[in-house]
This record gives structure tokens, C-alpha cells and sequence, in this order.
């Protein structure tokens, strides 16, 4: 069971122990990311968190990675649209030098104009990479028309033209904007000395005066259909669908991902058995669901050779349209219940996956839904409420397509065409 603290200058400490095992993950969860960042900003809060790992007053970038690889740990972070983490994971001896060695990140990085200029070089190159990647680049794409004129249609990485434009001042402007008590979440699990740990914080970084500042307030977040198409010369072709889903922090959001398990979630999905099993005519076919602030979308994706591109459609829109018009069967449900049970407790059964969960719960939501939370969520999911909310969802009306590949402008339009008269909705 998780214990929530608060550090005398209000940072949020979520802690719970796994005793049974060596390790401890330790998260620092910071609100920033694309969904806080202006046009001219984009891909500012992935650049800080590559430039966090780049020196402070007391390390050298050297000497941060050093320290961790000799205790044996792994330290490393990620930038998503909403927040960013920095993370580590260590024997749970040594959770005092990994809470320091990140707290020095946090409070002292400094941000050197030389090494942010090789880092600029660094980033653009892994843009070119992202582009270079049909799996990576579709779902920007795709993100560029459902949120049209919002953030959330602006890629995490930023573009080659903004981040040229990203100097030291706009960067630690954001930085303290961002990196302030309001928007920090530090999340632990595993073995570790609950005692010692929250009076180090205390008197490290839970000492630290920061600037204030306002928690940013979102811009309402749009849904807008259509199409787009990248022209690759790429032996195969990439097409992804999104349809206007629920928030995470939604009433709906149990019921969500039972539907999207059934529809390509899983091995045993209907998309995966008809499209890749039955017909054999795609590797990789699944949905996913992406939860925002207080809306998401739920993703069709597969690639194909280009022969069978308007055949795969054809079959993906007559598979939404019959779980839209007739929904599941009473055996289907009850086995997607029970797969969504299985998948939530077999992924939480790590100090990684915990330190996870109550971290970015806590930063998004302001609350953790605990294993039981969750449990009692699941198996309150109504039969009649899955197939109503597959009736609401699964509509030509909040749908758009990506497509990335060899397609023509003449395609692109026949293949959105074909999924509006199969898809009645």
C-alpha cells in the first residue's frame, strides 16, 4: 500500500515498499512536456531532460553516469506530451547516492551553452531517426490532424526549425516555469528505508526554495476528422486510424480498455485473428489507447505490402462496424475481462511498474488508484456499457487516418472514403 508525504516546501512523495525484493526504482515526475509548450517552445521539455544528464555545478556528465554504473544501476529518463521522468534503479543500499545524484540533476544542472550545442546536434539527429521510422512518424501524423491548432499536435521531439531556434534563456525560462514544487512528483518503490529517505529529501532538495509559479492551464483539447498522407519510397505501408476516445481520468476508462483488447489489444483480438491469422495479410496489426488530460484517442494500426492496403482497410472498417453494430458476445466479454485483469496484475508486479503507476497517477490525476481500486474497476465493467460505449466511439464521425508510404493523394482519399461507407456510425 502506497504512503504519500509532503516535503516541507510541498513536493509530493509517493512511496511503496515491495520488501521482498533487492531494488528500488526512483522516479522524479516533472509536469512538463509538448501539451505545456508554445509553437516557438516545441520540444523544449525533451531538450532539458537530455541536457539534465549533461553536468551540474558538482558532476561533470561524466561523472553522473559513472557513479550510478558503478553501484550496478541504470539511470534514465523519458519525455512524453504530458510530463517527463527521470528514473532510477538501484539496490535499495544505495537509494541515498541515487536520490542525491538526481536531486543535484533537478536543483543544479547548468544548462552549458557548449554542451547544449551538442545537444542540439544530438536531437535533430534523432528527428531525422524519428522521421526515418514509418512505425514512429504515423502516429505524429495522425496526432497533427486530431489535435489541429493544439499542442497535442506537435511532436514531443519538436521540429528541426524549433528546436534551431532553442537558445539557454528560453530553455531555463521553461526550466523554472516547470521544475518548481507544484509540478514535481517523486514516486519510490521497492526496498528501501522509508525513515531515511524522507529526511534525506527533507533536507535536500524538500529545502530547496523554488520560484513560483502557476500550474499551466490547458487549452480545451479539440478532435478533428480527416486524412493525411507522408510520401516514403518504404517497401511496405503504414496506415493508422484514431477515433475520439475518454481521458484517463474518465468513469468510462475500465470499460475503454476492455474494448480495446477485444479490438486489437491482443493476440486473441479480432483484428489480430481476422487480419493476420485468417488472411495472413499483415506482421503487425493492433489498437492502443492514448489517454490525455481530459480526452484520448484509441488507435487502429497495421502495415502491409502496398497490394493490400485497400483489402486490410476493408477488413479493419468491416471489424469496427460489427463490433459497433452488434457488439460483444457474453463469452468474448468475460474472457476480455479476465485478459484485462491478468494484464493489469502481471504488470505491476515490479518495483519499476509501481514506482510508475503512483508516480505519473499522482503528478496527472492527483490520486492513485491502488491495485484494489483498480481490481474492483475492472470486474464492475458492464456488459451492456462495453458495447454502448463501442456504438459511441466507433464513429466515421470523430475518426481520422494517417498513411505513411508509396500511396498516391488518389488513395489516400479512396481508402478514407472506403472507411466512411463501411463504418456506419
Amino acid at each position: 500500500m502506497y504512503k504519500k508525504n509532503i516535503l516541507k516546501n510541498g513536493i509530493r512523495v509517493m512511496m511503496e515498499p515491495i520488501p521482498y525484493v533487492q531494488s528500488v526504482s526512483i522516479g522524479f515526475w516533472i509536469r512538463a512536456g509538448s501539451l505545456y509548450e508554445t509553437a516557438h517552445e516545441n520540444g523544449v521539455s525533451h531538450f532539458i531532460e537530455h541536457m539534465l544528464f549533461k553536468g551540474t555545478q558538482n558532476r561533470s556528465a561524466k561523472q553522473i553516469a559513472a557513479e550510478i554504473d558503478d553501484l550496478g544501476g541504470e539511470l534514465n529518463a523519458f519525455t512524453s506530451k504530458e510530463c517527463t521522468c527521470v528514473y532510477v534503479k538501484v539496490l535499495g543500499e544505495h537509494a541515498p547516492v541515487a536520490i542525491e545524484i538526481i536531486s543535484d540533476m533537478m536543483l543544479h544542472s547548468t544548462f552549458d551553452d557548449a554542451e547544449l550545442q551538442k545537444e542540439r546536434m544530438i536531437i535533430l539527429d534523432e528527428i531525422n531517426l524519428y522521421e526515418d521510422s514509418a512505425e514512429d512518424l504515423i502516429y505524429d501524423r495522425l496526432s497533427e490532424v486530431i489535435f489541429k491548432g493544439h499542442a497535442l499536435g506537435r511532436p514531443i521531439l519538436g521540429s528541426s526549425e524549433s528546436i534551431e531556434g532553442i537558445d539557454r534563456t528560453l530553455m531555463t525560462d521553461y526550466f523554472k516555469r516547470h521544475y518548481n514544487a507544484q509540478n514535481l512528483v517523486i514516486s519510490i518503490a521497492g526496498n528501501y528505508d522509508e525513515a531515511s529517505l524522507l529526511t534525506l529529501l527533507d533536507s535536500g532538495i524538500g529545502s530547496h526554495e523554488f520560484e513560483s509559479h502557476k500550474v499551466d492551464k490547458i487549452k480545451p483539447i479539440p478532435f478533428h476528422s480527416g486524412s493525411i498522407r507522408t510520401k516514403k519510397d518504404i517497401e511496405q505501408t503504414h496506415v493508422i486510424l484514431g477515433f475520439k476516445s475518454v481521458g484517463y481520468d474518465t468513469p468510462e476508462l475500465f470499460t475503454l480498455m476492455l474494448l480495446n483488447n477485444a479490438l486489437g489489444g491482443s493476440s486473441s483480438s479480432r483484428l489480430f485473428q481476422k487480419i493476420r491469422e485468417d488472411y495472413g495479410l499483415s506482421y503487425s496489426i493492433d489498437s492502443h489507447p492514448s489517454f490525455y488530460h481530459d480526452t484520448g484517442i484509441l488507435t487502429v494500426y497495421a502495415s502491409m505490402l502496398p497490394e493490400n492496403v485497400e483489402k486490410v482497410v476493408e477488413l479493419i472498417a468491416a471489424e469496427i462496424e460489427d463490433l459497433r453494430s452488434n457488439g460483444l458476445d457474453q463469452s468474448e466479454f468475460i474472457k476480455f475481462k479476465n485478459q484485462l485483469k491478468g494484464n493489469f496484475l502481471l504488470g505491476m508486479e515490479g518495483p519499476t511498474q509501481t514506482m510508475n503507476w503512483i508516480g505519473k497517477s499522482e503528478l496527472l490525476s492527483g490520486h492513485i488508484r491502488t491495485i484494489e481500486d483498480v481490481m474492483a474497476g475492472i470486474m464492475s465493467i458492464e456488459f451492456d456499457a462495453v458495447n454502448d460505449l463501442a456504438k459511441a466511439l466507433l464513429s466515421r464521425e470523430n475518426m481520422a487516418i494517417s498513411i505513411v508510404g508509396k500511396t498516391s493523394a488518389k488513395e489516400e482519399k479512396r481508402l478514407y472514403q472506403i472507411l466512411k461507407e463501411i463504418i456506419k456510425g
